[in-house]
């Protein structure tokens, strides 16, 4: 009886070890699972309210979305607009990029509404809809629409309450296009100039996806810029209401905006020559105006400085060592030892047969600033160009 005792009191810790290694590896594995924790689903229509001498066409409600000098992203009624006998309901609106445009008035509560729709010289689209408990929604769809045109409806009812929403889906996605890896829009190649694609909306749910193949190697920089003043959810240093993913060909996320704070969104990336990549913009806020353009660059840098002879050889220039003129100094992008767009420029000193000359210079876009060998420079940015004319 002991025995058994015994054999019972040791087995329990190793039991006990089992469970608590099982239960570790359970959690690891779910923490895989959720290791890309994506955002939820917001309901991003900003409201607004039914305001009142809104009764006729030529008194038609203007709605914009805040930000924008005109054009509506995705708005809605904030709690349901209310027509009764000699107080019809009428708004005017426009798209905020060329698309698609999509008007919903659905009926909420009362008895029967009428729903008239009008277009840019307020003659009647269609005929009027009914609308009631029974066939609760009237809806327009204005596809190839021109942002400048000014669309307008009309809410008739003796007692009735409804809602209306009317959202604006870029030319990308119309008809629920690019909101996957497997319909992503075509950049084309990315051959280090920038790529700016614009006009885009992020309306609810939706999110966008454009691929491109880089012909380059090195960091990419790919920003979401958005009107003046609506980047921010919250607040000038609240996170952006969009948000950038970049990911392999296999899905793999590579880099996030996660963090940026202003007007522009901006995830950075390295890039392979060859590789296949996708960008995936995506909104995580409530009630933000969720327009933007695509801009996709490499970073750019200007080297700075001066040259003059290094009697000493320190790599300092010390008192009593003089500037040198007359001097090409350029980067060799090609590694070919041949200045490009440019004369050569000659050499104004001989070589010295000893000391070694420094070189830094100002160089902006476009301009090749020497003509030394790819063995004799070293750029840096930020730091001086070395360039060695003497033997060491």
């Amino acid at each position: 009886m002991f025995w058994f005792g015994t054999a019972a009191l040791t087995r329990r810790p190793v039991d006990r070890t089992r469970k608590l290694r099982k239960a570790r590896r359970a959690r690891n594995d779910r923490r895989a699972v959720f290791f890309e924790a994506l955002e939820p689903r917001h309901l991003l229509s900003v409201t607004f309210l039914d305001t009142e001498d809104n009764d006729s066409l030529a008194t038609a409600q203007p709605l914009v979305s805040p930000g924008l000098s005109a054009g509506v992203v995705d708005m809605i009624t904030a709690s349901n607009g209310a027509v009764a006998t000699g107080d019809p309901d009428y708004y005017s609106f426009q798209a905020a990029v060329p698309g698609e445009l999509r008007v919903s008035v659905a009926h909420a509560a009362g008895s029967s509404a009428t729903v008239t729709f009008y277009d840019n010289v307020d003659s009647p689209i269609g005929a009027v809809v009914i609308i009631d408990m029974n066939s609760p929604l009237a809806s327009l769809t204005v596809t190839g629409v021109d942002p400048a045109n000014v669309y307008k409806v009309g809410i008739v009812g003796d007692s009735a309450e409804y809602q209306l929403r009317i959202w604006n889906s870029d030319a990308n996605d119309s008809s629920g296009g690019d909101n996957s890896q497997a319909t992503a829009t075509n950049l084309g190649a990315f051959n280090g100039a920038a790529i700016t694609s614009a006009n885009h909306t992020i309306i609810r749910p939706d999110r966008d996806y454009y691929q491109l193949v880089s012909d380059v190697t090195g960091p990419v920089e790919v920003r979401a810029i958005m009107p003046p003043g609506t980047g921010a959810a919250t607040g000038a240093n609240s996170p952006t209401n969009l948000g950038i993913r970049v990911r392999d060909a296999s899905g793999v996320i590579l880099a996030t905006s996660n963090g940026t704070t202003t007007d522009v969104d901006l995830a950075t990336f390295q890039a392979a020559s060859g590789g296949t990549y996708y960008i995936e913009v995506y909104s995580g806020s409530v009630g933000q105006v969720n327009k933007y353009d695509l801009e996709i660059t490499q970073p750019t840098a200007t080297v700075t400085g001066f040259k003059f002879l290094d009697i000493n050889g320190d790599g300092f220039q010390d008192w009593g060592e003089p500037g040198l003129a007359g001097w090409t100094i350029y980067v060799d992008a090609d590694d070919n030892a041949v200045i490009v767009h440019v004369q050569r420029i000659p050499r104004v000193l001989p070589r010295p047969p000893q000391p070694r000359v420094h070189g830094q210079v100002v160089m902006g876009a476009g301009q090749h600033h020497a003509d030394l060998p790819r063995d004799r420079i070293e750029v840096a940015v930020g730091c001086r160009i070395y360039s060695h004319v003497g033997g060491y």
